[in-house]
């Protein structure tokens, strides 16, 4: 089985130019890490949880909820902002292939209030972060 995260960042490398980021650069999508050289504009994601969905008796039912924080990040609010909404428009309710694994459905909120952003705000950078989880194989 494929790991999740390599999917996901796949996939949002499909959206580089919809996101306005190059994927190419490095540091324009990030998992985990902080690149302290990092563009401009970039998306930052990280894996929160994964659970095997499973009957009462333990029997596993074939697909993974993976949950993560995803935030875009920009000097500029509007940026962010349009990055975010890209995110929402594509992911939500999507349904298909990230990278080698197979999404059976993705859905993407806002992050609740008591969410605390990772990235950007010490530097003064705008932050909008989502709440993305992902059922898949």
């Amino acid at each position: 089985m494929s790991d999740i995260g390599i999917g996901f960042r796949a996939w949002l490398a499909t959206l580089a130019v919809d996101l306005g980021i190059d994927p190419e650069k490095p540091g324009s999508i990030q998992q985990d890490t902080i690149d302290e050289n990092a563009p401009d504009d970039y998306v930052w994601f990280h894996r929160r949880g994964s659970i095997r969905d499973c009957n009462l008796d333990g029997t596993k039912r074939g697909f993974t909820d993976t949950s993560f924080d995803v935030e875009l990040v920009s000097d500029d609010i509007d940026a962010a902002q349009s990055m975010a909404a890209v995110i929402k428009d594509e992911l939500h309710a999507y349904k298909g292939a990230m990278g080698e694994s197979l999404c059976l459905g993705a859905f993407v909120e806002d992050h609740s209030d008591e969410y605390f952003p990772i990235n950007g705000a010490d530097e003064g950078k705008h932050v909008c972060s989502l709440d993305v989880q992902i059922l898949h194989n």
